[in-house]
């Protein structure tokens, strides 16, 4: 869209089959869109989820990227537990992982163990692993561990934003330690 003169607008639409709706209440313009498959970064903006308030447990937050788990088949946990490079003794202090994608938590993990992703354990896990090339630093860890079922847990963490402060743009860092 682009602002002329006034209060006139402009709108390109390049889409021949799905036209948008245009209509007028009195006060607003209203655009109606009906699209086909979602448009990149649409999804970032969800009203109706709260807020982690606070962390009544010791957290790790593990970011990643929706792109890695659809390659991983849909599969969060695959995706979350392996090649972070971070402090295993760190790592082995928290209860909970927390799989954060586009800011909201949509797993909850209880490690069971932590290892460095560069011993055969991972090597045997992961043969055909795109990553693998990053495991066999000693910097990198994994952890095998369990989907949390406890209800009370999953209320708290699960399918909310985490705070602003660890999702602000430009934070870089997958793993941040609560």
């Amino acid at each position: 869209m682009k602002k002329l003169k006034g209060d006139h607008l402009m709108m390109s639409w390049h889409d021949t089959q799905n036209q948008p709706e245009i209509g007028f209440d009195g006060q607003n313009i209203i655009i109606k869109i009906t699209l086909d498959k979602p448009v990149h970064g649409m999804d970032k903006v969800i009203d109706n989820i709260d807020t982690i308030t606070e962390f009544i447990d010791r957290c790790v937050i593990i970011k990643i990227r929706k792109e890695r788990v659809e390659q991983n088949n849909g599969d969060i946990y695959k995706t979350v537990r392996s090649c972070w490079r971070n402090d295993i003794n760190r790592a082995k202090q928290v209860d909970f992982v927390l799989a954060v994608i586009d800011g909201i938590v949509r797993g909850v993990y209880e490690p069971i163990e932590w290892y460095y992703s560069y011993s055969e354990k991972c090597e045997s896990e992961k043969p055909q692993c795109e990553k693998i090339k990053y495991c066999r630093r000693k910097s990198r860890i994994a952890f095998n561990g369990r989907l949390v079922t406890d209800n009370d847990i999953n209320k708290h963490y699960l399918n909310k934003y985490i705070p602003e402060e660890y999702r602000r743009q430009g934070m870089a860092a997958p793993v941040l330690f609560i």
